[in-house]
């Protein structure tokens, strides 16, 4: 199994955003999720084969949007 970090900066991802994005990213992997004061790190694991070398990219344009969104 593969495991993979992302870090995204608070300034520009809500706390909203990447829990939608992680409720909608459930079925393709395990995330977890810990913040600090910069940054959310979320750690993937458990990755669907078919989608492990681009999920992380993936998951940061959804919460981006979703933040986006909500900022509309």
């Amino acid at each position: 199994m593969s495991t993979a970090q992302l870090q995204l900066h608070r300034k520009l991802y809500t706390a909203t955003s990447v829990r939608v994005a992680k409720k909608a990213f459930a079925e393709l992997a395990t995330i977890e999720v810990s913040r600090d004061v910069n940054h959310f790190t979320l750690t993937f694991r458990e990755m669907a084969p078919d989608v492990a070398d681009v999920l992380t990219r993936e998951f940061a344009n959804y919460a981006l949007a979703e933040t986006i969104e909500s900022r509309r």
